[in-house]
Formats: structure tokens, C-alpha cells, sequence
């Protein structure tokens, strides 16, 4: 298995079309909260960055898309999974 890296940037919708041009797959695992740039920060890219790579692959044709997420380390009640 191979993996390429493709270089785009999450408030840059075109950036990240042309970055997922000819890609079968995505994993991102961007996040706001490990390092910031001006104007960065949980709606700019955790929420509305990550919705536009969706849509970027998508419209690119990327076959399989994998988000990588975490939430803070408080617990919190527990989800019994099915």
C-alpha cells in the first residue's frame, strides 16, 4: 500500500478540489485545535473546511473518504455501541 500526500488548504475551497483531483482516497485528519494560522479555528475548519473536502472529493471523484476525529479527554456520559 501506497499513500501520496496532496496538499490543500480548508478555507481555500479550489485548493482542495484541485488537491483531490485524480485521488481515490482521503484521510483527513485536520484539526483547529493542535495548530493555528490567523483566522483558524473550530467553525473555519473542523466544521466548514472538513464539509468542503467532503464536497471537493466528491465532485473530484475520490472513491472512499475517512475522517479522523477526537473529543476532549473529559469523560462524559457513555454511548453503549450496538
Amino acid at each position: 500500500m501506497r499513500a501520496d500526500i496532496a496538499i490543500g488548504d480548508l478555507k481555500d475551497p479550489e485548493s482542495l478540489f484541485q488537491a483531490c483531483i485524480g485521488i481515490n482516497q482521503v484521510i483527513s485528519t485536520a484539526s483547529s485545535t493542535i495548530v493555528q494560522q490567523v483566522g483558524d479555528n473550530i467553525q473555519s475548519v473542523d466544521e466548514a473546511g472538513q464539509l468542503s473536502l467532503v464536497q471537493a472529493a466528491e465532485k473530484s471523484g475520490v472513491n472512499k473518504f475517512v475522517f479522523v476525529s477526537f473529543s476532549e479527554n473529559k469523560p462524559r456520559k457513555r454511548i453503549k455501541y450496538q
